[in-house]
């Protein structure tokens, strides 16, 4: 018999497993380094919060922060 495509192995269904991945990939950017992917923490310099790493965060208080846009997404 040809199992059910909706359902996992494990009896969940598809859209609970990928509401597991989005939930687990939300915790993992609430964690890193916006530029680099480093253990970060918010930093709220210049009134936006940002996920940065210490070496991020100092550079953004100095107005150094290289640029993390994609190119293109700066109109």
């Amino acid at each position: 018999a040809r199992p059910d495509a909706r359902r996992s192995d494990y009896g969940r269904s598809m859209s609970e497993h990928i509401a597991e991945l989005v939930d687990a990939a939300t915790e993992q950017t609430c964690q890193a380094c916006i530029v680099c992917g480093s253990r970060a923490r918010g930093d709220a310099h210049g009134g936006w919060m940002l996920m940065l790493c210490e070496t991020h965060a100092a550079q953004r208080r100095r107005d150094k922060l290289p640029s993390f846009w994609f190119e293109g997404d700066e109109a």
